[in-house]
């Protein structure tokens, strides 16, 4: 942040999908972004739990793609976590910590996400899990549309 922004009101809108958004600008305008917090519903049957997002995007705000993302990403949860089970498995076990996830969302909570823009290419995004396993570790897994790409375990 510039000198010349301190004590300037950030830029927030009110989105019809995420709420309350404030934006974050930064030398590189790729990363601008809007940061925010809201419920997300863990699948059809999922608990409802407070998230952290970020969207990056133009100030305008998030692009329709990216809602319209991130409502179907609630939907259908229950697809995306038997994508990440097996990769999340795999990653305990090069930690030596092998784990088998018997119950999902009884032991893992989705703490963030962040969703990149897109160019019309599948979109980018990220989600952050808390865990039972390691209470002092989250669980990073990297998506291209429905692709899980790569996996971090990391305080």
């Amino acid at each position: 942040m510039s000198l010349f922004n301190w004590g300037k009101k950030p830029h927030t809108i009110t989105d019809d999908v995420f709420g309350l958004l404030k934006y974050c600008e930064h030398e590189d305008a790729s990363t601008n972004c809007f940061e925010g917090r809201g419920m997300f519903v863990q699948g059809k049957d999922g608990p409802a739990a407070p998230v952290e997002y970020l969207v990056y995007a133009a100030k305008a705000g998030p692009t329709p793609e990216q809602r319209s993302f991130y409502l179907d990403l609630q939907t259908h949860f229950d697809y995306y976590i038997a994508r990440m089970i097996p990769m999340i498995e795999k990653e305990f076990v090069a930690w030596g910590k092998p784990i088998q996830v018997l119950d999902f969302k009884n032991e893992f909570s989705v703490f963030a996400l962040s969703i990149f823009r897109s160019n019309g290419t599948p979109i980018k995004w990220e989600i952050t899990l808390d865990t039972i396993h390691d209470t002092n570790h989250q669980v990073i897994i990297d998506f291209a549309g429905d692709e899980p790409c790569d996996i971090l375990i990391d305080v």
